[in-house]
């Protein structure tokens, strides 16, 4: 037998009922991206790389009734950066709270 292994009555259980094989671990998991201002950022990046990349073809793109390709990037690029201003505002708001809530904002110094 495998010291490693839970004997039968030491077995526990997952969500499901189901039985679950050793012991079950839960581990804190920390966002990534809380403000989102280096999402919207990238999005932009990709936004504005797609337009410089389809302006060589801009005449083809017409004469294909595809110019719309274009206006959506733009559209993207516009939509990101008002984006960007909510987010960075979003976040800077999210900083003072922070500060706002801190023991040395709590004692006054």
């Amino acid at each position: 037998m495998n010291p490693d292994e839970p004997t039968p009555d030491e077995a526990a259980t997952d969500e499901s009922g189901r039985p679950a094989r050793g012991r079950l671990v839960a581990s804190e998991v920390h966002p990534l991206d809380v403000d989102g201002v280096r999402t919207v950022s990238i999005g932009i990046l990709v936004w504005t790389v797609a337009l410089l990349a389809l302006l060589p073809f801009t005449s083809r793109l017409r004469a294909a009734g595809m110019e719309w390709w274009l206006w959506t990037c733009v559209t993207g690029i516009v939509l990101g950066l008002v984006g960007l201003a909510y987010c960075r505002h979003r976040r800077d708001r999210m900083r003072q709270g922070r500060k706002d809530r801190s023991p040395q904002a709590q004692r006054g110094t």
